[in-house]
């Protein structure tokens, strides 16, 4: 039987929103090295998001998003002053989005809710979506992990979109940028008390690569019990 679509829930930050735009800035601030920075800082910044998560040390995605640019201009050894960090920092309020980004929400608004669940802190989200003009699309509602006071992909995150939206996780389909932990369909869909949590995945495509060999077989085990017909990866 084919799997109902009820919503859909979307990533922020690689998804609809280049981080990457902070480049410009950076390279007015570093000339020639504003891609190392931005690179450098958005890897350092996931891999502070789980490592809190891991050790149950949670602290909002504004302080890990400064903790991790910090960690990047030392790493680069570059020298920024407080005024040129806050401004760096405040770039994830007026992300860009990806250009082909409000069209296809618009598109896919008129058929059912759309919400955001993302790391971010609500103030931060808030600001790039009203930034970008995107708000009255979301009548799913833009979600942030800090009401859980974990980051993603603890189960818990995921309970927050459910009870938003008031469908299970089966009737909801979450878009990511391709992350290490987003990397096949229903691959978030962890086991707990024999019971999957989470919600089927797809790729946005915007990263490219391999995908990686975690939960491989829990997610065969779905396309077998019915997830082709939604268009799984591995279909």
């Amino acid at each position: 039987m084919a799997l109902e679509i009820s919503a859909l829930v979307f990533d922020a930050y690689g998804t609809l929103f280049d981080v990457h735009s902070v480049t410009r800035l950076a390279d007015t601030l570093f000339p020639g090295r504003g891609a190392a920075l931005s690179a450098a800082w958005r890897t350092k910044q996931l891999e502070y998001t789980w490592l809190r998560s891991l050790m149950d040390r949670y602290e909002d995605f504004n302080r890990v998003t400064t903790a991790s640019l910090d960690w990047s201009l030392e790493h680069l050894g570059l020298e920024a002053d407080e005024a040129a960090r806050r401004a760096l920092v405040a770039e994830y309020r007026t992300l860009s989005v990806f250009t082909e980004v409000p069209a296809a929400l618009d598109a896919m608004a008129r058929q059912r809710p759309l919400a955001i669940l993302s790391n971010g802190h609500p103030e931060m989200l808030e600001a790039v979506v009203e930034h970008n003009k995107l708000r009255n699309l979301f009548r799913g509602g833009v979600l942030s992990v800090h009401a859980a006071k974990v980051f993603k992909p603890h189960p818990s995150v995921y309970a927050l979109a459910e009870n938003r939206l008031g469908v299970p996780a089966d009737f909801a389909i979450e878009r990511q940028e391709q992350t290490q932990h987003a990397v096949c369909g229903r691959v978030l869909r962890a086991h707990v008390d024999d019971h999957f949590v989470g919600f089927e995945i797809r790729l946005s495509g915007k990263l490219g690569g391999h995908f990686e060999n975690l939960f491989i077989a829990c997610c065969a085990d779905s396309c077998r019990s019915g997830c082709r017909q939604a268009a799984c990866n591995h279909a």
